[in-house]
Formats: C-alpha cells, sequence, structure tokens
C-alpha cells in the first residue's frame, strides 16, 4: 500500500494537479474564472467556520 501511495503522489501531486487546474480555469474564461474563485473561497470559509465551530 505505501509504494501505490507515494506513485500516486508523484503522478497527481499537488503542484501537477494545481498546474491542470489553472489550465482549466484559463480555458473557461474570466467570467467562470471568477465564480470558481467566489466559490472556493465559500467552500474553505464553511470548512474553517465549522471547525472552529467544533
Amino acid at each position: 500500500m505505501e509504494n501505490i501511495g507515494k506513485d500516486y503522489n508523484k503522478e497527481y501531486g499537488n503542484y501537477k494537479y494545481n498546474d491542470m487546474f489553472q489550465r482549466q480555469i484559463l480555458l473557461l474564461g474570466e467570467e467562470n474564472q471568477e465564480k470558481i474563485r467566489n466559490t472556493k473561497i465559500a467552500i474553505f470559509g464553511l470548512r474553517r467556520s465549522r471547525f472552529i465551530c467544533i
């Protein structure tokens, strides 16, 4: 199981995932980029507030 985890991290590490996500945002255009950014902030805010409440 450890080896599978290491290989997975090599293939789909944060850097590559973020790079793919950035390219996808560029393809979607500026209007959709704002929507995605706002959604990500909202989700992060919810998670953070739940964590604080607990």
